[in-house]
């Protein structure tokens, strides 16, 4: 483990202790823009996963989360989706609390399910076989969930495989929903928001009215990452994302 894994779990098991918390933190995950993310049991002993939302780095400086209007917002969109969505092949929202700490030191705390590890995991690790069987129930429950997100009008926008996590017996759960929002027509949508592999053409080249096709893209992405174990759009830049793009699609026309 690292020394910031072990950092984190020393701060978590602290906070939880202070605040009397039934869950019991037992091995660091992985740590993201958003928050950390640490393995645990509560007190029936189920494992649970436990996300700690505190600060990230904007503009070069530190940021408490809770405290930043726009962040505290995407937090928000995040944990409304959680708890709306029970569906099998979505990650749903466990419990939920919160550790005020003024000046600008607050803590959101998200319990989800435990999954074993995630697609990109799986892909990049060689020991593991990943037969024509496995990529066919693996893309059915990614779009099974996507269907469900669409249905309610919500496109993730952040699909690759670090987003879809794989639970013990492979069931597969798509997760992190900062990025997600209504399906609308709004001209006034963010463009940059996919990691940019996975990134859809009408986001490359930062046409902002784009709908919920932009998931079945970053899906399709997957799915060829499946296959070769390599991203398939593997652009150094952002213009150079699309010039990979073109090599492979060839050029569009209105007509085609």
């Amino acid at each position: 483990m690292s020394s910031k894994g072990e950092a984190v779990m020393r701060d978590l098991i602290a906070e939880l202790e202070e605040m009397h918390s039934h869950y019991t933190v037992q091995r660091f995950i992985s740590s993201g823009s958003y928050g950390a993310v640490c393995a645990g049991v509560d007190e029936n002993d189920c494992a649970v996963a436990i996300k700690r939302v505190f600060n990230t780095l904007s503009d070069g400086r530190t940021v408490n989360i809770l405290s930043d209007p726009f962040l505290c917002k995407r937090v928000l969109r995040e944990i409304m989706l959680l708890n709306h969505f029970h569906h099998p092949n979505i990650l749903g929202l466990k419990n939920i609390f919160i550790h005020l700490q003024p000046p600008n030191q607050h803590k959101l705390y998200l319990v989800t399910e435990l999954m074993r590890t995630d697609l990109a995991q799986v892909i990049h690790d060689q020991r593991i076989r990943i037969s024509p069987q496995h990529i066919q129930f693996f893309m059915y429950h990614i779009l099974l969930g996507l269907h469900v997100l669409h249905e309610a009008g919500v496109v993730h926008r952040d699909l690759h495989p670090g987003n879809v996590l794989v639970a013990e017996n492979n069931d597969i759960a798509i997760c992190d929903f900062n990025l997600a929002r209504e399906d609308t027509q709004d001209q006034n949508k963010t463009h940059y928001v996919t990691h940019r592999w996975y990134r859809a053409p009408e986001l490359v080249m930062q046409f902002k009215g784009f709908t919920k096709l932009v998931d079945i893209w970053s899906a399709g992405c997957v799915m060829g990452e499946l296959f070769n174990r390599k991203a398939l759009f593997r652009g150094s830049t952002f213009y150079n994302q699309l010039d990979k793009i073109v090599e492979v699609v060839g050029h569009r026309t209105m007509r085609t």
